[in-house]
């Protein structure tokens, strides 16, 4: 297609080649960001041109240089199937989808780990790694493995912190936090839903992803609005699962009004809060 084409044309543009995406992440006109099926298309092809597999000149390519070119590739692929463009056949596939990410983001692992890298390039990939990883478990319902996950995930995420305090403006990633709680939360909904798990597990669960997202909220309040609608709303969801609709509407309340300000009645945003808050 003229998509493919083009993403070819700018993979050979020495102009772009400094940026991973060659710059095909916002159209040059507009400056808006591409979804669906276009970014889809451009990033597989470039995955492709990524791919050191597909050079004539193979043996010309150091180690080196062939894990950097595999690991770009791997995050042009999952770049790919990250998208979501919603028609039946992504709906079909959308298991086989989850997955495939999920072996892409461990093999990634395995070919960063063959590179040396400093301790800060090091500790901001793993958490990327990681955190990705720990999204994706939850979208396979596997809930229980993915509180494992998460909860390491986190428990690390301390210790790095701990470890390495110059960094930890660069450590902070309110994904590692909100993983572990978004575990917790979609485990005890699903427990929920089954009479032979007893409430005890599910009231541990629900109070401490409730302990989690106050924490977080508090902690990035000023620092990032989207991290702060994201806490909010899944604080809110954790109440109204436990009964406490009046305290999820008063904790909601001025968020959905900033939200509102900012972003207008009509926005996606804004229709998801205003659901969340007619519990």
């Amino acid at each position: 297609s003229c998509f493919q084409e083009f993403a070819r044309a700018s993979f050979n543009d020495e102009k772009k080649k400094d940026r991973l995406d060659c710059g095909l992440k916002e159209c040059s006109h507009c400056s808006k960001s591409r979804s669906g099926i276009v970014y889809f298309e451009m990033f597989l092809v470039l995955s492709k041109l990524y791919d050191p597999l597909t050079r004539k000149h193979l043996q010309s390519i150091d180690t080196a240089e062939a894990n950097k070119m595999n690991f770009h590739a791997l995050q042009c692929l999952d770049a790919a199937l990250a998208q979501k463009f919603f028609d039946a056949v992504h709906y079909d596939n959308y298991d086989l989808i989850i997955f495939c990410r999920l072996r892409l983001f461990y093999l990634l692992k395995s070919i960063r780990k063959q590179t040396v890298y400093s301790v800060r390039s090091r500790l901001k990939f793993e958490t990327f790694e990681e955190t990705t990883i720990g999204h994706i478990l939850i979208e396979t319902k596997k809930y229980r493995t993915a509180i494992d996950f998460n909860r390491r995930n986190y428990e690390k995420y301390l210790l790095n912190i701990n470890e390495y305090p110059e960094f930890k403006k660069l450590l902070y990633d309110n994904a590692v936090v909100y993983n572990y709680a978004g575990s917790l939360y979609y485990a005890a909904n699903a427990f929920l839903q089954k009479s032979d798990v007893g409430n005890d597990l599910t009231h541990q669960y629900l109070e401490k992803a409730e302990r989690l997202m106050r924490e977080a909220i508090l902690e990035n309040y000023l620092d990032c609005f989207n991290d702060y609608l994201n806490n909010t709303g899944l604080l809110c969801r954790i109440l109204n699962l436990q009964g406490r609709f009046a305290e999820a509407k008063r904790i909601l309340s001025p968020c959905l009004e900033t939200t509102q300000r900012l972003f207008g009645p009509s926005h996606e945003v804004t229709k998801s809060l205003l659901a969340l808050d007619a519990f």
